[in-house]
């Protein structure tokens, strides 16, 4: 009994600083990390590819730094709503379909949930990032989105 105890104590240590070290991710390992790069800006995207990750989106997240994105990424182009839920911070919502931007939401505020805001046309992706993207890097609609690892060569 004695050697279990000692085989924990050794142990539990080294297991709750993998859990730190691995395991420090929004609090889930399912996530994953790309680069998109638009007009020569270049942005880490969070994927959100799944109907639970696109339903949290970054809700709850206290911020976003200014070279951070969530990318929902959709199986089929649609009509996609979008809602503010548990926001602490305003977006740009950049709405993309075949690797371009066909439209944007600006300044969009936390308090407006429950008002959803949709595209005027199909996506097949959306881009979320920090208020005033949009304008500081003056994206325009037919502006190439460029993925890194996702079959399209980064320019």
């Amino acid at each position: 009994m004695q050697r279990y105890i000692q085989l924990i104590i050794l142990f539990l240590p080294l297991f709750l600083l993998a859990i730190l070290i691995y395991g420090y991710d929004y609090g889930s390992r399912d996530r994953s990390f790309e680069k998109v790069v638009i007009n020569g800006t270049e942005f880490t995207v969070d994927i959100a590819d799944t109907p639970d990750k696109r339903e949290k989106g970054l809700s709850g997240q206290p911020g976003l730094a200014e070279d951070m994105a969530m990318l929902f990424i959709f199986e089929h182009p649609g009509i996609y709503g979008f809602w503010m839920k548990d926001m602490k911070f305003p977006i740009d919502i950049i709405w993309i379909k075949n690797n371009k931007i066909i439209g944007f939401e600006k300044n969009i505020p936390p308090k407006s949930y429950p008002k959803a805001f949709y595209p005027e046309l199909e996506v097949d992706m959306v881009l979320e990032v920090t208020a005033g993207t949009v304008d500081k890097f003056n994206f325009m609609v037919g502006d190439a989105v460029y993925f890194s690892s996702m079959g399209v060569e980064l320019p």
